[in-house]
């Protein structure tokens, strides 16, 4: 082999190197604050009802976004479940999101229970963030609300409640900076039957990353990775 060609070989394997290198470690996060529709997110489930909206009127109060001028909602029609999810590297020690859980299931008990999750996905390993639930909102189809819920819209029976205000959760990943991750929202349905006409939807913004959570307000939650989680990651990590 003479010295040209063995060059050009050192060239075309630095170069994938570094194509493998990029894909392994993601992209930054894109679209955080759905200001620019849904781009930069992945949406699956039946019911493509994936949208971003500037306010979600009603009888009560009007939904309006906690920071921005848009914020994502995730619908379900009754029938179908619904999903989000973005790739990112961790570029900061805390991943921080807004979100508020809206239904207008009637009944409450596990027939009509439609939930909500956050999980975040490192090295294989995932972690639920947060579960919502239309019980944890009204302990039972007409009974008095629960702490941090409210109605939204004129219902006699009691319909058309969520969460009283947005909510704000810092995920301490710091241990993970450099690492690609993967964010998901899912909108679950219970009752998968024709019969269940009640909607849920969730509402998501201001996803970001930052050196430390904001004390922007009252109802920041903080929510750090387990230990044994971390050594899970740690070891995928060396492994790949």
């Amino acid at each position: 082999m003479n010295k040209s060609t063995a060059f050009q070989r050192r060239i075309i394997l630095g170069a994938f190197a570094i194509l493998v290198s990029s894909v392994s470690f993601g992209s930054t996060l894109a679209n955080g604050g759905f200001e620019s529709g849904t781009s930069g997110w992945t949406e699956a489930g039946g019911s493509g009802l994936f949208s971003t909206v500037s306010s979600l009127p009603g009888f009560y109060q009007t939904i309006n976004p906690p920071q921005s001028g848009a914020f994502g909602l995730l619908s379900n029609n009754g029938v179908d479940a619904e999903s989000i999810s973005q790739t990112f590297e961790i570029t900061d020690n805390y991943l921080i999101f807004s979100y508020r859980f809206l239904t207008d299931e009637y009944n409450s008990g596990p027939d009509y229970n439609d939930s909500a999750h956050a999980t975040l996905t490192i090295g294989g390993v995932t972690s639920f963030l947060l579960t919502l639930s239309r019980d944890q909102l009204q302990a039972g189809g007409e009974e008095a609300l629960l702490n941090g819920a409210a109605f939204l819209d004129n219902s006699e029976s009691g319909h058309d409640i969520g969460q009283s205000a947005w909510q704000t959760l810092a995920v301490n990943v710091s241990s993970f900076i450099g690492q690609p991750a993967t964010l998901s929202f899912d909108l679950n349905n219970v009752n998968d039957s024709t019969s269940d006409i009640g909607v849920s939807q969730l509402g998501v913004d201001d996803v970001h990353f930052a050196s430390v959570p904001e004390p922007a307000s009252a109802t920041v939650a903080f929510f750090l990775i387990g230990m044994a989680g971390i050594a899970r990651l740690r070891r995928a990590s060396s492994v790949a």
